[in-house]
């Protein structure tokens, strides 16, 4: 017994002592590419930097980051979006910042022509322990050349030292090293895209099994033709039920209204179904679309329950695989794949509170004239039938009809369940 007992106290004091020592985890730094991709009309990309803190700290009194910027997109800063003593919150420093609160934010973008671009928060007095949490420590915008690499190291600055993070006792443990490489990420160049778009993948039991899930283009050339072949699998057994899109003898059906991208294409070709083998094949041709982005396609698919669903590409027997052709005739690079997944999404069911027995999305008189008439006039069966058991008994009888009326008109309580 002794013994057991010697166990579970050291086994307790593990668990109290290794966080304090920083066992398993330490606060964090972390880049944060957001948006690296430029165009002929905008070379500026963005990285943020994240920190991280995983365990109760106290008063944070200041962050120290001797960041630069290298790399065969040349990168040169632009902006940083950081704030100082006469903008007390700046962008970059609105909520979810963590460190909104700090009174000082200072940046030295050049320093010496030997340092990197020094960031320095000093917060003074005022708060106490913070809590773990993450938020939003700086916003940096480079100018690149082009399409390429860009790496940032940090260094020991001849002012401040190494990366830091100062807490009211003492420097608190971080991850970014003194000095090295902290993240390295490729600047791409603009490409056509095709994207799905999942607007409602919750359904409601027994009330309704239709999703939508939209497709949107992004071109950066001119464009008169789209080819999708696609089909969609998963353990939700999707069937295709509406496609909102078109044909030639409704030029403007309601997939296609402004802001829709296609919307002046003379030619919208659905076959969802095609030969046996083949999947649904989306076609758009004879049209002339500048560079845009916008909505391409409505699809609503019947489904058995909650699950996946998965959507694929193919060679199309027909046409080949998924295209885009220039309006010179020559094939644009897209970004999916000519056979594969493209995109995979989970459906979940809506829980509905008990008391809406029709699934009209509210609870009124009309559940209660449905409950009547199933009790007594041989009416539709709730479904699920749970929802008529107003009163969580178990059961749906008279009981229910009352309880739902005492909550509707005498203000008694909701359902309990």
């Amino acid at each position: 017994m002794r013994r057991e007992f010697l166990l579970i106290v050291l086994v307790f004091s593990l668990v109290l002592f290794f966080p304090r020592l920083g066992f398993t985890q330490v606060n964090e730094y972390s880049l944060v590419p957001v948006d690296l991709q430029i165009s002929s009309l905008d070379s500026i990309v963005e990285v943020d930097i994240h920190i991280k803190l995983v365990q109760e700290l106290g008063q944070i009194n200041g962050f120290v980051v001797p960041l630069h910027a290298e790399g065969t997109s040349n990168p040169v800063l632009d902006t940083v979006l950081t704030g100082g003593l006469i903008d007390a919150y700046p962008p970059a420093f609105n909520p979810p910042s963590l460190v909104s609160w700090c009174t000082q934010r200072i940046v030295d973008p050049y320093g010496p022509p030997v340092d990197p671009m020094l960031f320095v928060v000093v917060c003074f007095g005022g708060g106490g322990p913070i809590p773990p949490q993450s938020g939003l420590y700086c916003r940096m915008f480079y100018k690149v050349s082009g399409p390429g690499t860009l790496t940032f190291r940090t260094a020991i600055h001849s002012v401040a030292g190494p990366v830091l993070m100062q807490g009211g006792y003492g420097p608190v443990p971080i991850n970014w090293p003194a000095e090295g490489e902290v993240g390295s990420f490729s600047v791409t160049g603009p490409i056509n895209e095709y994207s799905l778009v999942p607007v409602d993948l919750q359904i409601c039991p027994g009330c309704d099994s239709t999703v939508q899930v939209n497709i949107n283009i992004n071109t950066i050339d001119y464009m008169r033709t789209f080819v999708v072949p696609l089909f969609a699998e998963g353990t939700s057994n999707p069937v295709l039920d509406i496609i909102l899109t078109g044909d030639i003898s409704d030029p403007s059906p309601p997939a296609f209204y402004p802001p829709s991208l296609v919307a002046g294409f003379s030619q919208r070709i659905v076959n969802p179904y095609g030969p046996p083998t083949d999947p649904m094949l989306f076609i758009v041709v004879f049209g002339y679309l500048p560079p845009a982005y916008g909505l391409y396609c409505r699809m609503f698919y019947k489904i058995a329950g909650p699950g996946t669903l998965n959507f694929r590409t193919a060679i199309h027997s027909i046409v080949g695989s998924v295209r885009m052709e220039r309006v010179d005739g020559s094939t644009a690079s897209i970004n999916w794949p000519a056979a594969g997944e493209v995109g995979s999404f989970t459906v979940t069911q809506l829980v509905k509170p008990r008391g809406n027995v029709n699934c009209d999305e509210q609870t009124n008189v009309a559940d209660v004239v449905y409950i009547i008439s199933y009790l007594f006039k041989g009416g539709p069966t709730p479904n699920p039938l749970e929802n008529g058991d107003v009163n969580c008994d178990g059961q749906v009888t008279v009981s229910d009809v009352i309880y739902l009326l005492n909550y509707l008109f005498k203000s008694g309580p909701p359902p309990p369940c």
